[in-house]
């Protein structure tokens, strides 16, 4: 399921990368993903052994509320990141750089995607 989460996010990326580069946009943006994912689950560990959530009798789940709310509020954190990213260009600014809007990402149509 993660792939079909990120697959317009990986078509936008191979759109926007410069041609013969798809598959380092592709990798620039997993291993973003991947850095993003690490850090959540260790911030989210820290947060949970700092407010002692957990199984009775050394810790409690009284504080867990505090961690959704905590969780929720840290996804609202990156949306004034959204400002630094560039919007697609528009067709006449796409074809003077020498982009073709009409190519398919798959080149070789002639041969099959998987293996039979």
């Amino acid at each position: 399921t993660w792939a079909l989460q990120i697959s317009p996010l990986l078509t936008l990326a191979a759109q926007r990368a410069p041609a013969g580069r798809e598959a380092v946009a592709y990798a620039a943006l997993t291993s973003c993903l991947d850095l993003g994912d690490e850090a959540s689950q260790l911030t989210t560990s820290a947060l949970t052994k700092a407010l002692a959530i957990g199984a009775p009798p050394v810790r409690s789940w009284q504080n867990l509320p505090l961690l959704m709310v905590l969780a929720s509020f840290a996804k609202v954190l990156v949306l004034p990141l959204l400002a630094f990213v560039k919007p697609l260009p528009t067709k006449e600014e796409a074809s003077e750089a020498g982009y073709d809007s009409s190519a398919s990402l798959v080149t070789d149509t002639s041969q099959p995607l998987l293996p039979v």
